[in-house]
This record gives structure tokens, sequence and C-alpha cells, in this order.
């Protein structure tokens, strides 16, 4: 399916954006008390930390546009995938619903970067690209075995 077709969304309501927006400047805040100065520093400092917390702290909370409800009725063994914005504990009845393959560690998106590079570099050197482009740690096996 075309990227563009995927990534559409419904356009938010005035009260909806003013709502995140303050979610967002309450997220921003709390990051910025959580990181050290030295990381303020330069703007590849902020770049490396904002993509850090982004990854670790705030996108795998998001990542599921599932109610509490749903995720109360899955009852599965856990298992860590990577994407795009961080790592999630997807259950097999969620991987079977988003067409992964059952013990896939990378979604769609991050394999095919994984791919993309591996064909170009070798598979240390992709594991290194990868880590530089997303901000993900895949190590080199699992490139290689994707």
């Amino acid at each position: 399916m075309e990227y563009a077709k995927l990534t559409r969304t419904k356009v938010m309501t005035p009260e909806e954006t003013q709502r995140l927006k303050a979610a967002i400047t309450e997220i921003a805040s709390m990051l910025y008390k959580n990181t050290s100065p030295e990381a303020l520093e330069n703007l590849e400092g902020i770049e490396k930390t904002v993509r850090t917390q982004m990854l670790s702290s705030v996108s795998p909370q998001i990542a599921f546009f599932l109610s509490n409800k749903q995720q109360a009725q899955i009852k599965d063994d856990l298992d860590k995938s990577r994407i795009c914005v961080g790592e999630l504990s997807i259950t097999e009845k969620q991987a079977q619903k988003l067409g992964l393959e059952p013990r896939t560690h990378l979604s769609p998106v991050l394999e095919k970067c994984s791919l993309r590079l591996c064909a170009n570099e070798s598979y240390q050197n992709a594991e290194e690209e990868l880590e530089a482009l997303t901000g993900m740690k895949v190590g080199h096996s699992t490139i290689r075995f994707s």
C-alpha cells in the first residue's frame, strides 16, 4: 500500500490540537528536567537526547492506539519488537493482527531500512548505520536473519 495512504489521518478539532500542545509541553518539561546539562551544550547533543528520550519514553507509549479495555483483554506472552518509534512489547495475538511473522523482532519499516543498508554495507556497518539513522540499536546478527 502507498505510504501516503497509510499515513492519512483525520483533522483534529481545535480543542484536540490545544490539548495535544499542552500535553507535549508538559512532556517536554519533564524530559528537560531529566536531561543532563552536558547533553544540552550543542545541537548534536540535543538531537541525540531528544531522539533517545522519544524512542525510550514517549513513542512506545503512543505507538499503538489501543484502548485500555482492548489491552486488558489481551492476556498473552509478550515478545519485544523493535519498530521505528522504539521498542514495544507485542503479544502473539497483536502480532497476528498486525501481520507480523512469529518471532519477528523488527517492524516492516525497520526491516526494510535494514535490508537497504545491508545491500550497500556489511552487516556490521549496517548495524552502525541503522543506529545512526534511526536511533534504534539492532545487532548485526538480528539484521542478518531478518
